[in-house]
C-alpha cells in the first residue's frame, strides 16, 4: 500500500473538487459522455496526476478517455489558475472499473442468498 503525504492528499482533493466542478459544467467535446471522478492519486514530487473515473455509458469509455484527453491542456490551465502549486501536475485519465466490480460482487451475493 502507498504511503501519501499529507499535502499529496490536499493536492488530490482539489484536483478532484476541480475536475468534477470543470466536468459537471460541461466540457464543450461531445465524445465525454456522463462520468464521475472517482479518485485522483498524485506522485510524490506532484508531477503526475492519476486521474480515475467511472463512466456511465460503457459503450463509450475509449471515446470518453479520448475527450478527456484532449481536454487536459484547458484542466491542466483551470487547475493552475486555482490551485497554488509550483508545477501543474501532468493529468493522467484512467477508467475505473471498482464500481462495475462492486455491482457483480453484489449481485452475486444476492443470487447466494436466494439460493439458500
Amino acid at each position: 500500500m502507498k504511503q501519501t503525504s499529507a499535502r499529496q492528499a490536499r493536492v488530490a482533493a482539489g484536483i478532484r473538487r476541480l475536475i468534477s466542478m470543470l466536468i459537471a459544467q460541461g466540457l464543450q467535446d461531445p465524445r465525454i459522455s456522463p462520468l464521475s471522478v472517482t479518485d485522483v492519486e498524485v506522485s510524490a514530487d506532484l508531477r503526475i496526476a492519476r486521474i480515475f473515473v467511472a463512466i456511465f455509458d460503457k459503450g463509450n469509455i475509449d471515446t470518453t478517455l479520448d475527450g478527456l484527453k484532449s481536454a487536459t491542456p484547458h484542466l491542466r490551465r483551470q487547475i493552475a489558475a486555482e490551485l497554488n502549486l509550483r508545477f501543474t501536475p501532468d493529468l493522467e485519465f484512467f477508467y475505473d472499473e471498482s464500481l462495475e466490480r462492486g455491482a457483480r460482487i453484489e449481485s452475486l451475493i444476492s443470487s447466494l442468498r436466494k439460493n439458500k
